[in-house]
């Protein structure tokens, strides 16, 4: 998603290095390796307790998106099935409302 953010806007990041987990991108900013690209759900509640600052940056948060993925074949319990359906309804809820 980044990738693709910092291409419409015209930008072409020198990516030095690529980490697989959010508290791996924080510790490596926090130890002032650079910057990093997190969302904001990574985050404590007050990002200068972990040595971390928020920029306003210019035509961000990055717009993403999700999804609910579960086994191919697999028959979801009653309980997971209702889970989905509520994913679903605030899905349709978001989309009208954008």
């Amino acid at each position: 998603m980044a990738a693709v953010h910092f291409e419409e806007l015209g930008l072409s990041p020198r990516v030095r290095l690529e980490l697989g987990s959010n508290e791996a991108i924080k510790q490596s900013v926090a130890a002032g390796m650079g910057l990093g690209l997190v969302s904001r759900h990574a985050l404590a509640e007050d990002p200068a307790a972990e040595g971390l600052a928020v920029l306003a940056v210019d035509r961000f948060p990055v717009p993403s998106s999700w999804s609910v993925l579960w086994p191919r074949g697999k028959r979801l319990s009653p309980l997971a099935a209702e889970f989905l359906a509520q994913l679903q309804d605030l899905a349709r809820q978001w989309d009208a409302h954008s």
